[in-house]
């Protein structure tokens, strides 16, 4: 049996390597990839097709079609349609802003699992986005992120404990997030260590760019904090 066209873009979406992906969307009509995401019913697919969208990634950038792939994927109960959506809603990408939505989505998602999800609820309670700033509960949130392994939840966690005196804590969680960013975010995190008032994280970033140039990923973690 003859597989549809839509079907076929599906699958495309879900399975083709990034590189294939994005020459195969250069040469088709957007649209029509677009409309096989959200009819699809396969969250990953339109959650991929969704970032794509949402950053130009090798793609005409397209916010407003970004959102309504992952508004698909929300809809299915997908943990990222969730996040995504809260950080769509939260910014004004492809949608207006508004930052109660914005919130229940994070939460939602944060509910499902989501690190990252964790992660923005934490900052939002902490700058008071959206809510009543509280920083007990962002403490909470950015532990649990990263716990939970989000890379950027392990940095922000790092930063409030270090700000207590937890020193080997800190250590450890700026070691993990530093092991799990991908750059920049990673030579952004160095050298914001890099001028830390704490002369051991001052240390870890000169270790991790030490490694870095030499290619080695692995850094030297104290045990785990609280």
């Amino acid at each position: 049996m003859r597989t549809s066209p839509a079907t076929w873009r599906a699958a495309a979406l879900a399975h083709l390597p990034h590189g294939e992906l994005s020459a195969t969307l250069e040469e088709g009509d957007l649209g029509q990839w677009v409309e096989a995401a959200m009819g699809c019913g396969i969250a990953q697919a339109q959650i991929r097709l969704g970032h794509m969208l949402l950053a130009g990634d090798g793609i005409r950038p397209d916010a407003r079609a970004a959102f309504a792939c992952f508004l698909c994927a929300a809809k299915s109960g997908d943990a990222d349609g969730h996040a995504m959506l809260g950080y769509c809603l939260e910014n004004g990408r492809g949608t207006e802003k508004d930052l109660p939505a914005a919130i229940r989505h994070y939460r939602r998602a944060a509910a499902l699992g989501h690190a990252g999800a964790m992660n923005f609820l934490g900052r939002c309670l902490e700058a008071g986005i959206g809510m009543k700033a509280d920083k007990f509960l962002a403490r909470a949130w950015y532990r649990r992120s990263a716990r939970g392994g989000d890379f950027r939840g392990a940095y922000n966690y790092a930063t409030m404990i270090a700000a207590e005196g937890c020193i080997a804590g800190a250590l450890h969680w700026f070691g993990r997030a530093l092991l799990g960013a991908p750059e920049p975010s990673r030579g952004d995190m160095v050298t914001a260590l890099s001028s830390h008032k704490i002369s051991a994280m001052r240390a870890l970033a000169a270790h991790a760019h030490e490694r870095g140039l030499h290619g080695d990923n692995e850094i030297g973690l104290t045990p785990a904090g609280p």
